[in-house]
């Protein structure tokens, strides 16, 4: 398999406890912080139905970009929903 490919069962093979491990998470995420369960909601609402066009759809997966994350690259990085446009455009430039 080369580097860049992707498929729907990479987790399976790699790391098959991944939906249990997300499942974890997204539970103390949403018991940590009560407005969760709204975000979550809409965030599945608008991906599912909305991107997708319709309630399934399969997702590549094993892109191995980086070994770890890193907080305050991703902090400064990833656009934040009250940024300007002329922000966001520069962070993809």
């Amino acid at each position: 398999m080369s580097a860049g490919y992707l498929y729907p069962q990479f987790y399976h093979f790699e790391c098959p406890r991944t939906q249990e491990i997300v499942n974890s998470v997204g539970a103390k995420a949403v018991a940590e912080e009560v407005h969760m369960v709204a975000s979550l909601l809409w965030f599945h609402f608008h991906d599912r139905f909305v991107e997708a066009r319709g309630p399934n759809w399969e997702v590549p997966l094993g892109r191995r970009d980086s070994r770890k994350a890193n907080l305050s690259v991703s902090n400064n990085d990833i656009p934040v929903p009250n940024e300007t446009f002329t922000t966001v455009l520069n962070k993809f430039n």
